[in-house]
């Protein structure tokens, strides 16, 4: 799948599920090797559970980001700093 298909990534333990426009895959990486294999791709992280595409996002603010399709993240206080 290309990065550029991705709006999110959520962290769900072990876990992390990738969303895109026409499905959620989840997949068995953390976090951590996701950002440092998509930063290149223009991802940002935004919480300690999110990660966001910077080519989908429409609108943030200091708490929140929101996405192509009206998809919402919470933007964590240690992550406000993010450059969109």
């Amino acid at each position: 799948m290309p990065p550029g298909d991705i709006f999110a990534i959520d962290a769900e333990g072990n876990f992390c599920s990738l969303l895109t426009a026409k499905e959620l895959i989840l997949v068995s990486e953390s976090m951590k090797a996701l950002e440092s294999r998509l930063a290149l791709f223009g991802f940002v992280r935004i919480h300690k559970c999110h990660m966001v595409n910077r080519r989908h996002v429409v609108a943030f603010d200091a708490h929140e980001v929101t996405l192509t399709g009206g998809i919402h993240r919470p933007i964590g206080r240690l992550y406000r700093d993010a450059e969109f």
